[in-house]
């Protein structure tokens, strides 16, 4: 039924699915993102479970879905084990070792959904239905126990070995998310058992904070960030997310009413039958008496008139006298009877010879003595308890009528039961009625179920297909734009940007053009002025060229009349140092 507590698997419920879903859409390829959405979504899972117990309006659907909300939670504890040896770099990451978190897992499943050692029933409640526990389920919660708290290990011994302290401070979010769920499991799933009081289990609902805390610890190791989410994931998983919540908010609204209704209906039901049948048995009841007392009044006038044949008989001779026997002692109904009393209360007319003779008065039966004293003066009439052979009591009615001018008083009684018998047929039809009634509401009810769960599926597929196409429509003049800015960072400025959206993003492309147009003007400009630059820059060469080839030409004119000036001179000199040693001769 819908409440307060039903509300809080479903909210567990939405935030799993979302989370797990949502990083597994974001980057499928990664190992740890896998890992996580396999543990989110058997805490999903899970938590549909307990969702649906609360919800259930049999004993046998709960106990399909406690079932299912266990095999829930042993795979989220294995799965959560394995996320947190790969997250925390233990060994164990790439170990066949880890079969020994998915074997206990994997048995306490099949237990769970074949036997009735783990769930064998549930129970009402004053929040719905509670599971009612079996033989393995205190191992199997020692085995989620056990995966949660070597998580924990894994994550303190991973703390105290980094010496990053992003790490660091991620480890202690992932020690206080994971102990908090422990902890309440313990609390109002273990303790009570160990206690022997009932508690409304909320560790399916805790496990939001599990899942919260590992998403918030582990954004440095791009569980949150994959490596390309471009816009059209983003717009579709915006859209996703805002469009399958409140339609699975609908679909809860829409179940818990129909299961309110049915279970307002069968109650409506069973107040009409009750108040029929309560009617029927009053009616019959009623019906009952006046026969009895149309039976006392008729005998009572039979016996008068008996007697005014021979008003002279005495008491002794009416109760020697064959025929006046067979008028006051008759049947009522089945088992009933007339008796016949004196005025004193003597018994002198029963189907009972051990009745005759003894004083009614003093019989001390329920209710008996007071209408018989009362039948001594007038009319009476009620109900008293019968003592019968065997010891039982049975309740009758008698109704007392004095027989006129006689001093005797005739009594008509029966049992009550007797007036009911053809009500306990009609009730027994009826629940019957209600019963198969309540089976084709059941019938009616699980295909309403089924026909929500059939239209919300094609309304989420189609809401997938116009999201794609829309993202599509939004996200391809982007891509076009991208595109074209590539070509031209490549240095292609012929690019034709083929964008006729009328809405911003046509509007980016127009200023795309224009700035792509200006950046061809400014080319042109660019390659005009180099080629006027280029051909001064040759005049100025071919200038500078002359010039050199000049100051080549008065190089070499100079520099060979150095040398003829150095030649020259020693031969001067030569001319001196022979003329010098003639005159010394």
């Amino acid at each position: 039924m819908l409440n307060f507590y039903s509300l809080l698997p479903f909210s567990a419920l939405l935030t799993n699915l979302v989370f797990g879903i949502f990083i597994l859409y974001i980057d499928p390829k990664s190992r740890l993102n896998r890992l996580y959405s396999l543990f989110t979504l058997s805490f999903a899972f899970w938590a549909l479970g307990d969702f649906m117990v609360f919800m259930a309006y049999d004993q046998g659907s709960s106990l399909f879905w406690a079932k299912a909300a266990s095999v829930g939670s042993t795979l989220s504890a294995a799965f959560a084990i394995n996320f947190f040896v790969l997250l925390t770099k233990n060994r164990l990451a790439n170990s066949k070792l880890m079969l020994l978190f998915y074997v206990p897992a994997a048995a306490f499943s099949l237990l769970s959904l074949g036997t009735d050692l783990i769930t064998k029933g549930t129970k009402p409640v004053p929040w719905g239905l509670l599971q009612l526990r079996g033989p393995l389920y205190i191992p199997m919660t020692l085995f989620i126990v056990a995966c949660m708290v070597a998580s924990i290990i894994l994550c303190y011994m991973y703390y105290r070995r980094t010496e990053k302290q992003d790490e660091r401070k991620q480890m202690r979010i992932m020690i206080i998310g994971t102990s908090i769920p422990l902890f309440g499991g313990i609390v109002t799933q273990i303790v009570p058992i160990i206690m022997g009081f009932e508690m409304i289990p909320l560790s399916s609902t805790l496990s939001i904070i599990i899942v919260v805390a590992a998403a918030l610890g582990v954004m440095r190791y791009r569980l949150m960030t994959p490596v390309s989410f471009s816009i059209r994931k983003k717009i579709i998983v915006s859209i996703m997310v805002a469009s399958i919540i409140p339609l699975l908010m609908l679909s809860h609204v829409s179940i818990s009413s129909i299961s309110s209704l049915g279970l307002m209906h069968t109650e409506h039901m069973d107040t009409i039958s009750n108040f029929s049948i309560n009617e029927t048995v009053h009616s019959l009841e009623a019906l009952g008496a006046e026969m009895v007392k149309q039976k006392a009044f008729d005998v009572s006038n039979q016996i008068g008139i008996f007697i005014s044949k021979s008003p002279q008989m005495t008491e002794e001779q009416m109760k020697n006298n064959a025929e006046l026997a067979s008028i006051a002692v008759q049947r009522v109904d089945k088992t009933g009877y007339t008796a016949v009393h004196n005025n004193k209360g003597i018994n002198l007319f029963h189907s009972n010879p051990n009745i005759i003779g003894s004083d009614l008065t003093k019989l001390n039966l329920t209710g008996f003595r007071e209408i018989v004293q009362k039948s001594l003066s007038q009319e009476a009439y009620g109900y008293y308890d019968w003592k019968e052979s065997d010891g039982s009591i049975r309740q009758k009615y008698m109704h007392c009528v004095p027989v006129k001018m006689t001093g005797l008083v005739v009594c008509a009684t029966t049992y009550i039961d007797e007036f009911s018998e053809p009500s306990d047929a009609a009730m027994k039809r009826l629940n019957n009625a209600t019963k198969q009634h309540i089976l084709d509401e059941k019938d009616v009810q699980a295909a309403l179920l089924v026909t929500i769960g059939a239209m919300l599926i094609p309304m989420v597929a189609i809401m997938i297909i116009i999201t794609y196409l829309l993202t599509g429509a939004l996200s391809k003049p982007i891509l076009k734009l991208t595109d074209a800015m590539k070509k031209i960072s490549g240095g292609n400025l012929d690019v034709k940007i083929e964008v006729k959206e009328g809405d911003e993003i046509g509007q980016l492309a127009s200023s795309f053009k224009q700035m792509l147009e200006e950046l061809k003007t400014s080319k042109i400009k660019i390659e005009e002025h180099s080629k006027t630059l280029e051909k001064d820059v040759e005049d100025r060469t071919s200038q500078l060229e002359d010039k050199v080839s000049e100051l080549e030409r008065f190089s070499k004119l100079v520099i060979g009349r150095e040398l003829k000036m150095v030649d020259l001179k020693k031969k001067l000199k030569e001319v001196e140092d022979k003329l010098k040693s003639k005159e010394n001769k």
